[in-house]
């Protein structure tokens, strides 16, 4: 039977810890200021639950918190209580369609073109502010035009894309240099100019696709010399040098007019995705430094950490804060990285204002992660990010002052210019 008078003893204590407990949680919510609508309360785990809505359902009580990861389940009647995990994969992403929407503003765009127009060293950079920009770029002729100095980079086991850029030289994105050199087990060295010898594999090159009526006509190879003039890990930038093509025919022309996007209107990306070069419009530029985009940052990392061991971001450079880089939405996947994003002007001019660099998460877009991971995985939760080429350029002045002069300073520059 037990002693009564412990049992009596312990029911006593019971009552004591919920009445101090209850008052406890009172105290709270009459500091705070909060309504009985919504009340917080003191958890065993010492974490705390916000109710603010409570459904009753045959014989429980649900309550949810507005912002709670639990859901806690009362049966009435009973002194019984069952938490759950509260499920932020399917139903929560309906709710956060919102996710990177965060557009510029005029004025917020007008601070911050200014602020990069002003860092702007001499060169071929152009202010495109208030200038007309052509409204398409896919007009037959356009396509044929500029993907003469649009190349992919083949290598063994990947691709990237690349672009025409001084008197010899493509410019890509430095994660693809580094592919190259994984795939034949090579590493960068420290100096200015890194001889790798990798670069002169056979298996190595950048191929231009010259187009004819939307068609590609021919193909022109171009094998690399064993240099890496510049390479920079904030802007995720690289510059290679060509070698003369043995057919004596020249090198496609190179792109020679530089800007920065228009925050508020659109560029258009030129790439290879797959083994077809495409073209991308981007008009979804996010603001980066807004503290909705912040706050959706750090939610989209705590979901992918909720989902995944891969990492969602790769500091310190490779991270959706990076000052050097601008954030956008397109439709480019694997192997348009390097490809230039472009603005046309009315009189035919083309302007490059970034580089496709990567997206974002990074295992989504290898074509090795688990394929419902990524089924699962919600669109609206990924974004892209762009080089900043006024970023490069000043970057680029200072640590190799002679490529930048050749590949920023190349012609007499149209109005206006800086």
């Amino acid at each position: 039977m037990g002693n009564p008078f412990s049992r009596c003893c312990v029911n006593k204590k019971v009552d004591e810890r919920k009445t101090n407990g209850d008052a406890r949680d009172r105290k709270i919510n009459e500091r705070a200021g909060r309504s009985e609508s919504r009340r917080y309360s003191r958890n065993k785990n010492e974490g705390t639950t916000i109710i603010s809505n409570k459904v009753e359902i045959g014989t429980c009580k649900l309550s949810i918190g507005q912002n709670a990861r639990n859901v806690t389940i009362n049966h009435l009647g009973e002194n019984k209580s069952k938490t759950t995990t509260k499920s932020i994969a399917k139903d929560g992403h309906q709710e956060r369609k919102d996710i990177f929407t965060s557009r510029y503003t005029k004025t917020s765009a007008a601070n911050l073109e200014n602020r990069t127009f002003d860092s702007v060293s001499a060169g071929n950079f152009i202010d495109n502010r208030n200038v007309h920009i052509m409204d398409y770029i896919y007009f037959i002729q356009e396509l044929e035009t500029f993907s003469h100095s649009v190349c992919q980079i083949r290598f063994p086991g990947g691709t990237g894309t690349g672009f025409r850029v001084g008197s010899k030289y493509i410019m890509t994105a430095y994660h693809v240099v580094k592919g190259i050199l994984a795939a034949s087990y090579q590493r960068l060295g420290s100096n200015d100019h890194d001889i790798i010898d990798s670069l002169q594999n056979s298996s190595v090159y950048c191929a231009f696709e010259y187009f004819k009526n939307n068609e590609p006509e021919k193909e022109r190879k171009y094998r690399f010399k064993p240099t890496i003039p510049f390479k920079n890990e904030e802007t995720d930038t690289a510059i290679i040098e060509l070698v003369d093509n043995l057919d004596g025919t020249p090198m496609p022309p190179p792109f020679e007019l530089f800007g920065f996007p228009d925050l508020t209107g659109r560029f258009t990306l030129m790439g290879h995705e797959g083994s077809i070069m495409k073209y991308n419009t981007v008009d979804q530029i996010i603001n980066r430094d807004h503290h909705i985009t912040l706050e959706d940052i750090q939610l989209v990392k705590e979901y992918n950490n909720t989902k995944t061991n891969e990492s969602y971001e790769f500091p310190p450079y490779n991270t959706l804060t990076n000052e050097n880089r601008i954030l956008f939405h397109c439709k480019f996947s694997k192997g348009a990285s390097g490809s230039p994003g472009m603005l046309v002007f009315e009189n035919g001019s083309v302007v490059v204002v970034t580089m496709l660099l990567c997206g974002y998460p990074n295992w989504y877009y290898n074509e090795r992660i688990d394929r419902q991971l990524r089924s699962d995985w919600p669109e609206e939760y990924c974004i892209e990010q762009g080089a900043d080429m006024v970023k490069v350029g000043n970057i680029m002045r200072i640590e190799n002052l002679q490529l930048y002069q050749d590949i920023f300073c190349r012609k007499q520059l149209p109005n206006p210019a800086l």
